[in-house]
């Protein structure tokens, strides 16, 4: 396949959330709408709902009123397209703490990275266009940070979330672990290694300046870009570009399924659930990004932390082995029995936070949170409807209670007997 962008069509930036649910990508490639005389789309295609779980890439009106587009950049001498003003975004934001990645050196899966002021993060972005050097700030938490210490209101809040992404469970939660809405700066050539989103959730990402180039690869890709396709925790690809065929021996089939977009200045690019991406920034780029998730893909989430369950579990059985001699040798027996459980249980629990940021008591305050009436940010006409949210909730729900932890951990039993509660009421 060549390595260059698709000709793909494009949604136009007024599209509503009803549009983004029954059919939001590539339109005339996939299927094709129509409109009813009180304006409701219709689908053709039974299947082109939002549950597809396939990428979009929208155009600029979606996002034209933000404060950031006027105040972030200057016109270029040529007049093209506009340039990063490096100063105002120094001068403003320049306290704030961020991590800088060394494109150039590999750290495992990731790049080298230091931690540094945003004054010294632009500094190093601008000093690096006189050399081969490629910094990216990555990850500036910028909505966080930017709530106390600036005076301007479009300095504190420089963008909105487009309606169609309001229903976000990920960043809408009284125990929120991290937070997820991010601003990226990079120089031309920098980019991001090939990886999956936080929790399997979903991604959107508006460029304030420059253009990118994302390599997408559909979630059935995935065993085939690693190097033993069959072992989930085996090394994946790092580069894309670069990769050696004879080591990852799925690399061609899986090229065959790659999608790679161009995303201009202003565009943004909705990406779905377990879809592996790269990016590749073509000029100096700064763009905003959320990570979120609501319960479209909550089983996407539930079947991504059950996976990582399985495999720390996996990797450190020889701690269960030891546990249960341990309690064997007591000539206990019965509460002995539950006392080892669950104590594995929570080591499991402990080592899932550390690795995957969160274990199986955050993550169901955060479905309790989203499913209580007073505490959803997106109103009905901005999310499915409620029988459906109950539906996704249930199944993740009634699946879980199955399970070991339900019934030894009373600190996760506690909060899903309230999502049971709740969902009667939903």
């Amino acid at each position: 396949m060549p390595n260059t962008p698709l000709d793909i069509d494009r949604i136009n930036g007024d599209i509503t959330y009803q549009e983004f649910l029954v059919g939001f990508y590539f339109p005339r490639m996939q299927f094709h709408l129509t409109v009813d005389d009180n304006g409701i789309v219709n689908c053709l295609n039974k299947d082109s709902y939002l549950l597809p779980n396939r990428p979009c890439l929208i155009s600029p009106s979606l996002t034209s009123s933000w404060p950031c587009f006027r105040h972030w950049t200057v016109q270029s001498p040529s007049g093209s397209d506009p340039l990063p003003n490096w100063q105002y975004l120094s001068e403003t934001y320049g306290a704030q703490e961020v991590s800088v990645a060394d494109c150039n050196t590999r750290d495992f899966s990731d790049q080298k990275r230091t931690s540094m002021s945003v004054a010294q993060g632009i500094e190093t972005v601008v000093d690096a266009k006189s050399s081969q050097n490629l910094p990216y700030i990555k990850d500036w938490h910028l909505v966080l940070q930017s709530r106390t210490g600036l005076s301007n209101e479009h300095d504190k809040i420089p963008y909105e979330t487009p309606k169609i992404f309001r229903d976000d469970w990920l960043n809408n939660s009284c125990s929120q672990a991290d937070d997820f809405r991010f601003c990226y700066v990079g120089v031309s050539g920098s980019f991001t290694p090939l990886h999956r989103d936080v929790y399997a959730s979903y991604s959107w990402s508006t460029n304030v300046v420059g253009v990118k180039i994302w390599r997408l690869f559909p979630p059935e890709t995935a065993p085939l870009l690693r190097k033993f396709p069959s072992n989930r925790r085996s090394e994946g690809i790092y580069d894309v570009r670069t990769v050696d065929p004879s080591i990852f021996t799925g690399w061609e089939e899986a090229q065959r399924t790659m999608v790679v977009i161009r995303q201009n200045p202003g565009e943004t690019i909705f990406i779905p659930s377990n879809w592996y991406h790269q990016v590749e920034n073509i000029t100096d780029c700064i763009s905003l990004n959320h990570n979120w998730c609501n319960s479209v893909n909550l089983p996407c989430l539930y079947a991504a932390m059950k996976d990582e369950v399985e495999e720390v579990s996996a990797a450190i059985s020889d701690v269960k082995d030891m546990m249960m001699r341990h309690a064997s040798g007591g000539g206990g027996g019965g509460d002995d029995d539950k006392g080892w459980q669950v104590d594995w249980l929570r080591e499991v629990d402990k080592l899932v936070k550390i690795d995957a940021g969160w274990g199986w008591e955050h993550f169901f305050q955060m479905i309790e949170f989203n499913i209580t009436a007073k505490t959803v940010v997106a109103p009905g006409y901005l999310r499915p409807a409620d029988r459906f949210v109950r539906e996704r909730v249930c199944g993740v729900v009634e699946d879980f209670v199955t399970r070991d932890e339900y019934a030894l951990l009373p600190e996760v039993k506690l909060v899903v007997d309230r999502i049971l509660t709740a969902l009667f009421a939903i």
